[in-house]
């Protein structure tokens, strides 16, 4: 009997008019859109060392496969501009290209949120602890 494996597969057609597939269940065609917007977003910004940009465009890659279909339907389902076919085909390239682009710009600010609410919380215990007799 044979097993099938299919997150760990992948296929590719490449025709004339684009790359249709997929890679871990991840459309290729968002993957390397936001592999392109990554890097173009990347080669903007200050210099930094390969490494670092290396790990932004895989980054880009992975978020722009991993979560456009799933921000597409949604964007469809909600939005209703009118023929949900015309739509798909306008949001399909946009929203990879948005979020390849975007989570570089938008990491810092998320982080330096975390650490607020983080910072905020832990002073908060503390005060408990303060306030039911116990020391720092």
């Amino acid at each position: 009997m044979s097993v099938s494996s299919s997150a760990a597969s992948y296929t590719l057609n490449v025709g004339a008019v684009g790359v249709i597939g997929s890679f871990m269940g991840m459309p290729l065609d968002a993957m390397i859109l936001g592999a392109i917007a990554g890097a173009v977003i990347h080669g903007l910004s200050k210099a930094t060392t390969r490494s670092h940009g290396i790990v932004t465009i895989i980054t880009s890659t992975l978020l722009a496969g991993a979560f456009s279909p799933t921000i597409v339907g949604w964007l469809i389902h909600n939005l209703n501009l009118g023929n949900p076919e015309s739509e798909a085909s306008m949001l399909k390239p946009l929203v990879p290209v948005v979020i390849g682009a975007c989570w570089p710009w938008l990491a810092p600010m998320v982080h330096q949120g975390a650490k607020e609410v983080f910072d905020a919380l832990v002073g908060r215990i503390v005060k408990l602890v303060e306030f039911f007799g116990g020391t720092k």
